[in-house]
């Protein structure tokens, strides 16, 4: 090879060689594709799925917004027969109306109780019972007017209604009137001894508004007291016994009231015919009750001879407490004084008597 045949080749491959390496080869440009292409796949994704989000989010307002109307249509609707109902009560019910002078207000009634209370300080224990039963009468009228007349009324349960009878007494006068529960628990001191029937009508304490500690008391049918004698189970002679002697008391009342099932038992029922087992026995002791019935109004009508005979029958009884030693004694020292009532729940009435004893002197000409 000559040199100009070296130098042309040797040119040629020079220029091949830069030619070459000028221009940009394939592989370098695949990569870089590639990676522009997944991001436009991701993107075309994620706007996929940003689109079924708002369609889901979209759709659940539009749910929440029809539940919302619904329930604003049905309060609506609720008002509308609110409204009605109310028109209706008005127009067959209307609440009555009182002329703005005749009535005072709840203030100035209690100001006035309280300028009357201040003046009059023993005047408070009766305001307070006075005040208890008017709020007990208005929460019957309230409970009474409010009760819906469908709902059925449901049993008290008996023994329940003992334990809140009870819880009732507690809150308005044990927890209260504490001085009063201290005192009674050294001991007793009442001034009466009170004998009554078992009539649940005529509780003493309740018609004569007796407080605990005022009045020892005995109840039996037909509030009778045998005379004087010894022997058998003397229920009533150990309690008389017991509260003339060792408690001391200054009244013994004996209570008769209308109605009396006892007493008509001993106007009705002649002798021998009874059918129980005591009661015929018992009312026995009003036999001298009866004779006086018999005798005065024999041809009165039965309930006329009964509403007599239960008077008389308390005379019988104060007349058998002097046969008693101990207690004509003091009833003659005047330490002691016997009276007879007589409780008309009928015509709401109660009536009360002495039984005057006079003490003469024999004389000697």
């Amino acid at each position: 090879m000559n040199e100009s045949t070296q130098i042309f080749t040797q040119a040629l491959h020079t220029s091949s060689s830069n030619s070459t390496s000028d221009l940009p080869t394939q592989p370098t440009l695949l990569p870089s594709f590639q990676s522009q292409t997944q991001s436009h796949t991701d993107a075309a994704e994620s706007l996929d799925e940003l689109h079924h989000k708002s369609t889901y989010t979209f759709r659940f307002c539009i749910f929440i917004r029809s539940i919302t109307n619904r329930k604003l249509q049905l309060t609506r609707e609720r008002r509308g027969l609110v409204e009605i109902w109310r028109d209706r009560r008005d127009k067959f019910d209307p609440e009555p109306t009182f002329p703005p002078a005749e009535m005072a207000s709840v203030s100035e009634l209690q100001n006035k109780l309280e300028k009357i209370v201040r003046s009059n300080p023993e005047l408070e224990r009766q305001a307070a019972k006075g005040l208890e039963e008017t709020i007990a009468a208005l929460e019957k009228t309230s409970v009474s007017t409010e009760a819906p007349a469908s709902v059925p009324s449901v049993p008290e349960d008996p023994i329940g209604r003992l334990g809140r009878g009870f819880q009732t007494f507690k809150a308005n006068h044990f927890d209260k009137e504490t001085a009063l529960f201290e005192k009674l628990k050294t001991g007793q001191w009442p001034k009466y001894m009170i004998v009554a029937c078992s009539d649940s009508r005529v509780d003493p304490a309740t018609i004569l508004g007796l407080q605990p500690g005022e009045a020892f008391m005995v109840r039996n049918v037909a509030n009778l007291v045998p005379a004087w004698e010894k022997g058998g189970y003397p229920s009533v002679s150990s309690a008389l016994e017991y509260a003339v002697k060792h408690l001391k008391v200054e009244h013994i009342v004996v209570i008769g009231h209308r109605l009396c099932g006892g007493i008509k038992a001993l106007v009705t029922t002649e002798e021998g015919q009874g059918s129980h087992d005591f009661i015929e026995n018992w009312i026995e002791i009003g036999q001298p009750a009866r004779a006086v019935t018999k005798n005065v109004c024999n041809a009165d009508s039965t309930d006329d001879q009964c509403k007599f005979c239960e008077k008389e029958s308390v005379n019988v009884s104060l007349t058998n407490l002097l046969t008693f030693p101990w207690v004509k004694e003091k009833v003659i020292a005047k330490k002691l004084s016997l009276h007879g009532g007589f409780y008309d729940f009928v015509e709401g009435s109660f009536q009360v008597w002495d039984l005057d004893v006079a003490i003469t002197h024999s004389q000697k000409f």
